[in-house]
């Protein structure tokens, strides 16, 4: 996959954004992610959308499975995602997230191959 890929980490301090969604430079694309899990069940759901430079919707996907980690849903999902949105043309992508550690471990695996 030829793509720059460029990660930024969410700002949350307890239930309030402290940043607002501002839109990717032109002929990239932005992809907010979140997902959470319910400690009970081990159920896990993942959202993620996709806008271009002037804030129209260009994919998304929802998804939810039975897993130890809300992280382990949302990594994956994110993985399976950018190269189909690199095959819509758009070969800069960033990637939002409020979980600190998944963007670390992304960054690492999108700069090594």
């Amino acid at each position: 996959m030829s793509a720059h890929i460029s990660m930024a980490v969410s700002s949350f301090e307890g239930s309030h954004v402290h940043d607002c969604w501002s839109p990717p430079p032109y002929g990239w694309v932005k992809i907010n992610c979140d997902a959470s899990r319910c400690q009970a069940t081990k159920l896990s759901v993942m959202t993620a959308i996709f806008r271009n430079h002037e804030g129209y919707l260009v994919g998304g996907l929802s998804s939810s499975c039975f897993t130890s980690s809300a992280c382990l849903v949302e990594a994956s999902a994110i993985r399976m995602r950018v190269p189909t949105v690199v095959n819509k043309g758009f070969k800069s992508v960033i990637i939002k997230s409020d979980n600190k550690g998944l963007i670390n471990r992304l960054s690492n695996y999108y700069h090594s191959v």
